[in-house]
């Protein structure tokens, strides 16, 4: 048993619609902390999440198509939701990362496929630590 914290946002769809559902600060859920059990997953602590405060989420199985009415495809053919854990883009599904104490997670909206949230250098980065 542990705790992480968790943010939902969506900066890169700031000021371009007037949506209802788009906060104008971009943060749909601030830095918030939850008690994780054993073996608790990313998408474990974002239904949590969801349940606790009163959040739209919409998933096929454990895929995340909808936070908060906010869709992948609603900017384009490369926009939707996307996770981060401690900084770093896992290369697995959300239902697949397994948490630990002390985790930061973080959804992120992206409109290009995560080039426009960092996650293109973080895969190269990793890429470059491997080699």
């Amino acid at each position: 048993m542990g705790e992480v914290t968790l943010t939902i946002r969506c900066d890169t769809v700031k000021g371009l619609t007037d949506a209802r559902y788009i906060p104008d600060s971009a943060v749909i859920l601030p830095e918030t902390s939850y008690k994780i059990a054993e073996n608790a997953t990313v998408y474990d602590v974002l239904v949590q999440a969801a349940k606790e405060n009163q959040l739209q989420l919409d998933c096929r199985g454990t895929y995340v198509a909808g936070i908060s009415h906010l869709y992948e495809f609603d900017f384009g053919n490369l926009s939707g939701w996307m996770y981060r854990v401690n900084g770093t883009f896992p290369n697995k599904g959300c239902s697949s990362y397994l948490l630990s104490d002390g985790d930061t997670v973080e959804w992120v909206y992206t409109c290009d496929l995560g080039k426009d949230v960092g996650a293109e250098q973080t895969a190269a980065e990793a890429q470059k630590n491997d080699d």
